[in-house]
């Protein structure tokens, strides 16, 4: 099931087709929003930072540097997972209620869906029980495989 959603705050570039993403990116640069660059450039891997949304359909949009796939042994899934807590704290320390995330990582970074998956459900899982004012977190997938993965996970670790 797709719906259109304008979530509080998107984190890293959510859309579902990649052209949409470069559009957004482009407008992005066109309105100014890269004006918050110096902000970005010293993001860690794993970690997170905030930006206005400008006149993107989200207050806010939350940027988080994913792992590069190195095979699993390199700490990807404690980096992967911070990806998604530390946007989680962003969220709640801004009194934002819903967020959408995509996938992180398993672009051109290469880390496997199945496995960025699992680690997204569970991180977001725990971090919502501790930040409670999070309202909403919607996954956003690129692709209805990606979706039918996301789903499995979701299926599978409900209580």
């Amino acid at each position: 099931m797709f719906r259109r959603l304008a979530p509080e705050s998107l984190a890293s570039a959510s859309a579902r087709h990649p052209v949409r993403t470069l559009v957004v990116w482009v407008l992005a640069l066109v309105l100014g929003f890269m004006a918050s660059s110096a902000l970005l450039d010293s993001a860690l891997t794993g970690d997170a930072k905030l930006t206005k949304g400008y006149r993107l359909h989200a207050r806010h949009v939350i940027h988080t540097v994913g792992p590069v796939w190195r095979g699993g042994t390199d700490g990807e899934p404690a980096l992967l997972a911070s990806c998604y807590r530390r946007s989680i704290e962003f969220a709640s320390a801004n009194g934002i209620l819903t967020l959408a995330f995509p996938s992180i990582s398993t672009g051109i970074y290469g880390y496997p869906i199945e496995l960025a998956a699992k680690v997204a459900v569970a991180t977001v899982r725990s971090a919502v029980v501790e930040f409670a004012a999070i309202q909403e977190v919607v996954f956003c997938c690129f692709s209805t495989a990606d979706l039918a993965v996301y789903a499995g996970v979701l299926d599978e670790s409900n209580p």
